[in-house]
């Protein structure tokens, strides 16, 4: 029977080990987007800024459910000398100069209501063009067009959202790994030897989400599974019991005024997630049916290792679900062979973890004795 957070925390953390983007995948992103920046600045004559935003800068970035599926990859792409420029003409100077590109016309995907769209092998990379915005909130001034005729100014801050998380991420933790650092003009892809808590959590929902949805229109987007999640987060608590708390509170942090639903941008007031949601109601109803299948799969899991290789497996992906129970099998049968197995008071059953609240549990010869 497992029962205990620890014992499903180590199974989890064998999970989002196979759900993470390799660093052979990171080197690629960081290499072709520097060659990007690089392609425009001398292009334009102008003083580009290029950083990735959304998963790639906040380490939440998942691999697709099939190897036949690409990633994304999330970039900012400001013109820092290009406040005075209109909404259209922020959107169509990347544009022009990505097609004047031999290479990069090739990959350029038709022009996007925010982005543009560059398609690798392994993955596309949705290049945002912005200027600088409001400076006394350090955002960005970014366009939006439903028809490729009209452009309207929108506001973000992909920056100040990143170093929101991150505080939110330290929440309980006295660490400086998760120090925010300067950032270069072309910015480093974030890579965390060891990733926080929330991030792993963001990315068990999001690949929980993958599988439910899959093949479906208005699965819940990441940024709003994101921004709830980092918001209901407590930060001292073991990863499983971590996950339950997000999962039970997360929703206390949708406001509903007026029969508007707002999903507030914490660092950007008038920016809200949910927009969507109020001009289609599906997108709602796909949320709150998404949450109800995360509960259902997660909370209260009171069953053997092969009852929880099964739940997990049909809403987190059978293949990859096995692999990691397997890992977990296999560390558990040797950490009770080397004698580094041990049960906690407070915590339940540890893996070369000894505390003084800790009991250690006896080997097993395969002659039935115990040493």
């Amino acid at each position: 029977m497992i029962e205990t957070g620890h014992e499903l925390s180590l199974i989890l953390e064998n999970i989002i080990e196979e759900l993470s983007i390799t660093e052979t995948m990171q080197n690629k992103a960081i290499s072709g987007y520097t060659a990007v920046g690089n392609w425009l600045t001398d292009d334009l004559k102008k003083d580009i800024y290029i950083y990735p935003q959304g998963s790639m800068a906040l380490g939440t970035i998942i691999r697709p459910i099939s190897d036949k599926d690409e990633y994304d990859i999330d970039l900012v792409c400001l013109i820092k000398d290009g406040s005075g420029l209109e909404a259209k003409e922020i959107k169509q100077l990347i544009g022009n100069s990505l097609k004047n590109n031999g290479r990069y016309n090739h990959m350029l995907q038709k022009e996007g209501k925010r982005c543009w769209t560059l398609s690798y092998d392994e993955f596309h990379m949705d290049i945002l063009p912005a200027v600088p915005g409001d400076t006394r909130n350090s955002n960005i001034r970014i366009t939006h067009t439903e028809d490729g005729k009209v452009y309207l100014n929108k506001y973000s801050n992909p920056v100040k959202y990143r170093k929101w998380f991150l505080q939110q991420m330290l929440k309980g933790q006295v660490s400086e790994m998760f120090s925010i650092e300067a950032r270069s003009e072309i910015e480093k892809v974030p890579i965390y030897n060891q990733i926080g808590n929330l991030q792993k959590i963001v990315k068990l929902l999001k690949r929980h989400r993958d599988i439910i949805f899959e093949g479906a229109d208005h699965k819940p987007i990441s940024i709003i599974i994101t921004t709830l999640a980092a918001k209901a987060y407590k930060g001292n608590l073991l990863l499983y019991d971590e996950l339950k708390n997000i999962l039970m509170y997360m929703e206390s942090f949708i406001e509903r005024i007026d029969g508007t639903y707002i999903i507030r941008n914490p660092v950007e007031y008038n920016e809200n997630f949910a927009e969507k949601w109020n001009s289609n109601s599906s997108h709602a109803t796909q949320f709150f049916s998404w949450i109800q299948y995360a509960k259902s799969d997660f909370l209260n899991i009171k069953a053997g290792l092969d009852e929880v290789a099964e739940l997990w497996g049909k809403s987190l992906g059978e293949s990859l679900v096995n692999r990691a129970v397997k890992k977990y099998a296999l560390g558990y049968r040797n950490a009770r062979q080397d004698g580094k197995l041990h049960v906690n008071a407070n915590t339940g059953l540890c893996i070369g973890t000894t505390t003084i609240a800790s009991t250690k549990v006896k080997a097993h010869t395969f002659f039935g004795a115990e040493e």
